[in-house]
C-alpha cells in the first residue's frame, strides 16, 4: 500500500490520505470506485458464480437465475460483494415465504417494498410474485427511477413524516427491511401505524429490527457504523433497561441506529391494534436482524 510521510514525521496510509482531499474530490473518488465495482459484467459474473456453486438450494437457484444482476453504483448496500448482496435478497424472500405461510395468505396481488432503496430485495419480489403489482416506496427519487426502469416497479414517493404516510391503495404484502433499525422512538411507532393503515385486511407486513445480536455487536466491534464510541454504552444500557435504544449517526439528523427488543415491538403493535403476530425469527435476516411478520385483522 502506498504511504506518505506526514509533516509530523508519522506514516499515513492511503485510506487516511484520502481524507486530506476536498469533500467534492472524495465524493468523485467514491463514485468512481462504486462505478467500477458495479459494472454489469462484474455483477453478472458474481451472480452466475453463485448459481454454479453448491451453497444454494435448487429453489433458491431457480429464483436467483431470473433476478436481474444490474446494480446501481449509487447503491450503498452493495460494496463489491455480489454473493452477500444477492444472499440478502434470498434471505428476505425466505422470511416472506414463511410469514405468508403462517398467515395462510396465498393470493398476493399488491406488494410494497418500503424503503426499496435501489432494489436489493425488490428485484427478488418481482420474480417471486410475477402476477402481482410491485410498488417501490422510497424517499430518494433516483432510487425510484432506477427500480421503475430496471425492475418494472410502480414508484411511490415516501415521506419523512411517517405518522401520516398513506398511499392511494392498500397492499397484500409490505416488506420493510432496515428502516425501524434506523429510527428514533416516535418515528418507529409511526412506522408501525403506517403498516396498519396501508395493509389490506388479511394482508401481511414483514419487517426487520435490531435485537440482542446487534446490541452485542455494537458493544464488541471497535467501529460500528461510525457511531461515537463514547455514546454506545448509553445506547446499549437503554436497550437493556427499557427495550429501546437509539443513537444518531454523527453528522446526520433523524437517522441512526436503533435497538428494539421483541417485547418493545410487540407492545407498540398491541398499542396500535389490528395486527396479529404470525412469525418471528431472531437473526432471521442475513443472520443479523430479527424478523417479524404480522397480519392485519378485520375490525
Amino acid at each position: 500500500m502506498a504511504v506518505v510521510i506526514a509533516q509530523t514525521g508519522g506514516i499515513m496510509n492511503a485510506t487516511e490520505l484520502k481524507y486530506l482531499l476536498p469533500r467534492s474530490a472524495r465524493q468523485r473518488l467514491r463514485n468512481t470506485q462504486r462505478w467500477t465495482q458495479s459494472r454489469p459484467s462484474r455483477t453478472r459474473e458474481q451472480r452466475d458464480a453463485m448459481l454454479a456453486s453448491s451453497a444454494l438450494t435448487q429453489s433458491e437457484k431457480d429464483l436467483l437465475r431470473r433476478v436481474p444482476s444490474v446494480i446501481s453504483y449509487q447503491d450503498q448496500m452493495y460494496r463489491g460483494n455480489g454473493e452477500h448482496y444477492f444472499k440478502v435478497g434470498l434471505s428476505a424472500i425466505d422470511n416472506i415465504n414463511k410469514s405468508l405461510q403462517a398467515a395462510q395468505l396465498t393470493d398476493v396481488r399488491d406488494v410494497l417494498d418500503l424503503p426499496c432503496g435501489y432494489g436489493r430485495v425488490l428485484r427478488f419480489l418481482v420474480q417471486r410474485f410475477p402476477g402481482a403489482r410491485i410498488y417501490a416506496g422510497e424517499l430518494m427519487p433516483d432510487a425510484l427511477r432506477f427500480c421503475a426502469k430496471n425492475f418494472g416497479a410502480v414508484p411511490l414517493q415516501s415521506a419523512y413524516d411517517l405518522s401520516e404516510l398513506t398511499f392511494d391503495r392498500q397492499f397484500d404484502l409490505i416488506w420493510c427491511g432496515s428502516l425501524i433499525t434506523h429510527l428514533e422512538e416516535q418515528r418507529a411507532r409511526d412506522l408501525i401505524g403506517c403498516f396498519a393503515r396501508n395493509l389490506k385486511v388479511g394482508g401481511v407486513v414483514v419487517f426487520t429490527t435490531h435485537g440482542d445480536h446487534v446490541a452485542a455487536q455494537v458493544t464488541e466491534q471497535p467501529d460500528f457504523y461510525g457511531l461515537r464510541r463514547t455514546e454506545i454504552p448509553e445506547l446499549v444500557k437503554s436497550y437493556h433497561e427499557v427495550g429501546f435504544g437509539y443513537l444518531e449517526y454523527p453528522g446526520w439528523r433523524g437517522y441512526g441506529v436503533s435497538l428494539t427488543s421483541p417485547d418493545w415491538i410487540r407492545a407498540q403493535v398491541a398499542a396500535e391494534g389490528g395486527l396479529r403476530e404470525v412469525y418471528f425469527a431472531a437473526q432471521g435476516w442475513d443472520r443479523t436482524s430479527d424478523v417479524f411478520g404480522f397480519v392485519k385483522e378485520a375490525p
